[in-house]
């Protein structure tokens, strides 16, 4: 079911907050929701979620066992979630206000496919009624006290979610009968219909918005193959010889802006370091690429997006001064990811879109590179395969630091770009939303989405 309405719990948890705190207490939604029934679901009755989600995405230790390591205490006033291990991963309040925590009823059964609406909730709506790929339809808890979480909004009394291609999601908001379409990417929409909402009604200015979502778009170097192989150099020289700007481009209006960097601008770790140029410097490629060109042909390989086969066209056109061919194969987006996985897929580079859940450092960098995400398709998927014990070592050190952890993000980021290079970041994209003429004010959620609980309806 979409989680757009899902914000975090207040603001970001900085990893220094936990400097000398062996055992975090961490205070989640204090009120529960309204059953099937209509009972409520007291606060004695609410399970740790880290003990029914055993999940990678919950490892909120250093060892392999958070299942184990939680306990609830019920005291007449809060739910409070003591962490009883020696050894929490420094950002673990971050982890536990990803939108998939969430308490819930002693008695709620696993099925699968998921459970029956109505749901409960332990924030201020629950799921009255859910058809797939239809509709969802939350309505307003009556057990929420609003006083003990302030900064949890709950505007509206009602949010529905309808099923729709995009064309017709826009068309909706645009004539008043839906009040917020949001798309991850611009070309869902296309290029021309893009074009048409900018003319219409300008961009940020009230009805037609875009925001950086959590999303990087980077060509990907397979390590395991023999051209990059233990070959910075040549990887570097590829970084150098990607005109970034015409990349973007490729993508189509209002898909994103620049980047040549791990991390995203304005997240936690970024620092400008303008390591790459957004425009290609042949002459650095070329002196970088000279006798370490194992072979000539390249195979790069795109999914069948509407932007994959002219950005792969950006990319074998700026290759050849570097004494590469570029060979071109598209992929249903579907299979996209499997089939980079399988070992066999003998393809160089690769045009891949990594977008976490996470607003963090650890999703961009160590997902994306450390060596036991080989493999892995969650939390982390390095499909590239690159493996080098002494990044490895440096990437894990760094996610364990609590003092200065956005700072050790940003040196680890130069780092790997000018030294190891192990992807060539070029994009991050933008959402698009679309308002009705009736929503008076709006914000944001970190992943560009709008929290749909703190609209204001005229």
């Amino acid at each position: 079911m979409p989680w757009a309405d899902e914000g975090r719990l207040g603001r970001r948890i900085d990893p220094q907050d936990l400097a000398g705190e062996a055992r975090p207490r961490v205070n989640p939604h204090p009120q529960a929701g309204a059953g099937r029934d209509g009972r409520r679901v007291l606060r004695a009755r609410a399970r740790c979620v880290v003990r029914r989600h055993r999940g990678p995405a919950l490892r909120i230790y250093e060892r392999k066992t958070a299942h184990d390591a939680v306990t609830c205490r019920v005291d007449p006033d809060k739910l409070e979630l003591r962490l009883i291990e020696q050894c929490p991963a420094p950002d673990v309040l971050d982890r536990l206000a990803l939108p998939i925590v969430t308490a819930m009823p002693l008695d709620l059964p696993i099925v699968p496919g998921g459970v029956e609406p109505p749901l409960p909730s332990a924030g201020p709506y629950y799921a009255k009624e859910y058809q797939p790929g239809r509709v969802a339809r939350l309505a307003r808890n009556p057990y929420w006290n609003a006083a003990t979480l302030r900064s949890r909004a709950a505007n509206v009394d009602e949010i529905e979610y309808r099923g729709r291609i995009p064309d017709e999601a826009a068309a909706a908001v645009s004539r008043g009968e839906a009040d917020v379409a949001t798309f991850a990417a611009a070309d869902q929409l296309g290029p021309d219909l893009v074009r048409d909402l900018m003319h219409r009604y300008g961009v940020n200015r009230g009805r037609f918005f875009v925001r950086p979502r959590l999303n990087r778009v980077s060509v990907v170097f397979n390590v395991r193959r023999p051209l990059f192989r233990n070959n910075p150099k040549l990887r570097r020289a590829v970084n150098f010889a990607l005109d970034r700007a015409q990349l973007v481009a490729a993508h189509g209006p209002l898909e994103g802006r620049p980047t040549d960097q791990l991390l995203l601008p304005g997240r936690p770790g970024f620092r400008n370091w303008k390591l790459y140029p957004y425009k290609a410097d042949i002459g650095a490629a070329r002196r970088l690429a000279r006798g370490v060109v194992r072979r000539r042909d390249v195979s790069l390989y795109v999914p069948t997006t509407p932007w994959g086969t002219t950005v792969a066209a950006v990319v074998r056109s700026d290759l050849p001064p570097l004494g590469l061919r570029v060979h071109v194969k598209t992929v249903a987006t579907a299979l996209f990811a499997n089939v980079l996985n399988l070992e066999r897929t003998p393809w160089d580079l690769a045009v891949v879109a990594w977008n976490p859940a996470r607003d963090d450092p650890v999703a961009f960098i160590n997902f994306a590179l450390d060596g036991r995400h080989i493999g892995r398709p969650f939390p982390g998927f390095n499909l590239g395969r690159f493996n080098e014990p002494k990044w490895n070592a440096r990437m894990r050190r760094v996610a364990r630091t609590e003092q200065g952890r956005d700072a050790a993000f940003a040196r680890l980021d130069r780092d790997l770009m000018r030294i190891a290079a192990p992807l060539a970041p070029y994009l991050v994209e933008n959402a698009l939303t679309i308002v009705s003429p009736r929503v008076g004010c709006l914000s944001w959620l970190t992943n560009a989405w709008p929290n749909l609980a703190g609209l204001c309806v005229k």
